[in-house]
């Protein structure tokens, strides 16, 4: 299922939200391009599903939301289940740019922030887990 978000419709037509699990939605968002996807779930679960399922895609952005904690669990899953390093290296988690936000706005302004980044600058933009190398070498 897709809807409009809010009622920014008519000023970004282009955008779409999907509410629905990742493996029926991703069918539908593969065809796009430019795909940039920022999961942001409720549980570590459906961050590990929609993970396996979008990490062998090719997609321009593919950001997780999540405390350090979640992250450290998730990537260990992930690398216990064979996947790779520099597989987990394509995720941009924790999601956003480091703004010190606090607040939800303040969030969604540096996660709309660091898709900006990685829209204008391309695969090359670097994320937290590139700037902080010690935060990824915790998921080892």
């Amino acid at each position: 299922m897709s809807e409009p978000i809010g009622n920014s419709a008519t000023r970004f037509p282009e955008m779409t939200r999907f509410v629905a699990p990742i493996a029926e939605a991703l069918p539908q968002l593969l065809p796009s391009s430019p795909l940039f996807v920022a999961l942001v779930t409720r549980s570590y679960l459906h961050d590990l599903e929609a993970l396996r399922l979008l990490l062998p895609q090719s997609l321009n952005y593919l950001g997780m939301i999540g405390s350090h904690r979640r992250i450290h669990s998730v990537f260990q899953i992930l690398l216990q289940q064979g996947l790779t390093k520099e597989q987990l290296s394509r995720i941009h988690a924790p999601i956003g740019l480091d703004l010190g936000a606090l607040t939800p706005a303040e969030i969604a302004i540096s996660i709309t922030a660091e898709l900006i980044q990685v829209r204008r600058q391309g695969p090359s933009a670097r994320h937290v887990t590139q700037l902080e190398p010690q935060l990824f070498q915790r998921y080892e």
